[in-house]
């Protein structure tokens, strides 16, 4: 559920989230939820009234926790929502005032791959060059927060989101990229340490995922048995067997590769 591209109205750019009252913070949630509880069922389905309600008061808590998480701000900052690149067409319209157009390029380096997605945040100051990405999650904080740089290839997000700002911001900005778990009662960031390192292993991964699939190789990852996955009904009825027989012929097919899942 999520706002406009680039969206933190009525707070920006003024007074500016960064002079921002709670009281006009609340305000603005309040706002967006008014506007979700009417529009949203018009194009999508929801659950029973009762349920869509708590749906939307759980949704404002978290954003809540999001905007008042960060207690000071460096004069100048500005800040954006669910801000968009990659896109083909600018759906957001030319008259929003955003930190770079939703058309907006970006290529895993030497994959030469183009990705796309939306910022969960992006907070800019001009002055000092640097911009800061954050990667909401609305769950519990895991274990060893501090340690996550990929995951295993299930925490892409937040590499790709300072690949991002680094590649379309001008004048090559220093970012800082952050997983926050808005899960807790006291939700905490958790700064990538390296980022370039994080881009240079990530653009590496896609390679190396680039010349499997030239090769012919497309085999199950680790998530594949998750109940989320919707590809898990092409599995074998006992797919519990199948990867204790194919265990080894997969860390064969795979290479290199494999070690990308056994990363943190």
């Amino acid at each position: 559920m999520a706002a406009r591209p680039g969206d933190l109205t009525p707070v920006e750019p003024h007074p500016g989230y960064e002079r921002a009252a709670l009281h006009e913070l609340e305000a603005a949630l309040d706002a967006a939820v008014g506007a979700i509880s009417i529009k949203w069922p018009l194009e999508r389905s929801v659950p029973p009234l009762l349920l869509w309600r708590h749906t939307l008061l759980a949704a404002r808590e978290l954003a809540l926790k999001a905007l008042t998480l960060d207690e000071t701000f460096q004069s100048g900052t500005r800040s954006w929502t669910e801000l968009a690149f990659g896109r083909e067409e600018d759906g957001a319209g030319a008259s929003v005032d955003l930190l770079w157009p939703p058309t907006a390029q970006v290529v895993v380096p030497r994959a030469n791959v183009r990705v796309r997605g939306s910022i969960d945040r992006v907070d800019f100051n001009p002055s000092r060059n640097a911009a800061r990405v954050s990667d909401y999650k609305t769950g519990a904080e895991p274990p060893k927060a501090n340690e996550i740089v990929l995951a295993g290839g299930a925490e892409l997000q937040r590499v790709l989101y300072a690949l991002a700002a680094r590649q379309i911001v001008p004048d090559n900005p220093r970012v800082i990229a952050r997983l926050v778990y808005l899960g807790d009662d006291q939700p905490r960031p958790y700064r990538l340490q390296d980022v370039d390192q994080a881009i240079a292993d990530v653009s590496e991964h896609v390679s190396a995922g680039i010349d499997l699939l030239r090769g012919g190789f497309s085999l199950p990852g680790p998530d594949a048995r998750e109940d989320w996955n919707d590809f898990r009904l092409a599995l074998p009825a006992a797919p519990a067997t199948y990867f204790q027989i194919k265990q080894a012929a997969l860390a064969r097919a795979f290479g290199d590769f494999a070690r990308i899942w056994r990363a943190s």
